[in-house]
């Protein structure tokens, strides 16, 4: 599979755009890797580690020139940006992807900006960390990952085609998805666990609990707490009725819980467990 892009524009370069830059580089897809950012201390250390060519903290003409843009800010970010630079570049010559972790909001953004032959198509690489910042960036960062694609059903079946050999060159396993049920299954797989940990981590480091009463289920339970907020904030925002939803269905089930053990139903505990390692086996197949 031959894919090879004169100039690549990086749009953010954290851990997920570093990394890219650094696979990108590693697999000579592009003859120049340019990242785009407002930090300069970001930008250099992305330099140092080898992820970019080059760098500027101004869109334009930064992107103007780009073969492939991919925009690696927070959502609500990669939707301005998007509409930013709409005007600038060549939608016959340029290929835009993303790796914000909802679609429905940037996907629509794309379809109101290009009706048709869009240079547009959003992707979601399930690759992450509790980790942030270009220093920790690594070259096998995606590789053994899925990457989801939307179906860009206003999208010109070029850039399709050269995204979906994009990721599958950096080692991920494309799958096509709708936009909808992307939002709405991730509401449920990523963005609740990240506020359940986030809550638990709140009201455990409430009580003082000194480390040695820690063990390995807490640290798994609550690793992503320490996630970017503003990350999770636009993610969580650009999801609002899908995780509002979930919060109620956590709640429900909680409050379910709560009764048995107020009535001392040792019966109802059991199911409760028992539903909940049966569920999970379910979703992974065991």
């Amino acid at each position: 599979m031959e894919l090879h892009f004169g100039k690549v524009a990086i749009i953010g370069v954290g851990l997920l755009g570093a990394s890219l830059g650094m696979a990108i580089r590693n697999k000579k897809i592009a003859d120049e890797v340019m990242g785009i950012g407002r930090n300069m201390s970001t930008l250099e250390k992305a330099l140092q580690k080898g992820a970019i060519d080059s760098f500027s903290t101004e869109l334009f003409p930064s992107v103007c020139n780009a073969d492939f843009i991919i925009l690696c800010t927070p959502v609500q970010s990669a939707i301005t940006i998007l509409q930013s630079i709409a005007p600038n570049i060549s939608p016959e010559k340029t290929i835009i992807t993303d790796v914000c972790s909802t679609k429905v909001e940037i996907c629509k953004k794309a379809q109101s900006l290009w009706q048709k032959d869009s240079p547009f198509i959003g992707s979601h690489p399930l690759a992450g960390s509790e980790k942030f910042g270009p220093e920790h960036a690594k070259i096998d960062f995606y590789e053994n990952t899925i990457c989801l694609l939307e179906k860009g059903i206003n999208t010109r079946a070029e850039v399709k085609k050269t995204v979906w050999n994009f990721w599958t060159l950096l080692g991920t396993k494309v799958i096509e998805v709708d936009m909808v049920e992307h939002d709405f299954f991730m509401a449920y797989t990523s963005h609740l666990p990240h506020i359940i940990a986030s809550a638990l981590a709140q009201v455990t480091g409430e009580t003082k609990a000194p480390n040695y009463f820690i063990g390995g289920g807490f640290r798994d339970t609550t690793r992503i707490a320490e996630s970017r907020p503003e990350i999770w904030k636009d993610i969580i925002l650009t999801n609002q009725k899908n995780i509002l939803s979930g919060i109620e269905d956590i709640q429900k089930k909680l409050d379910e819980f709560k009764l048995s053990l107020q009535k001392n139903d040792a019966n109802q505990m059991m199911d409760f467990f028992k539903h909940g390692s049966e569920s999970r086996q379910r979703l992974f197949n065991k």
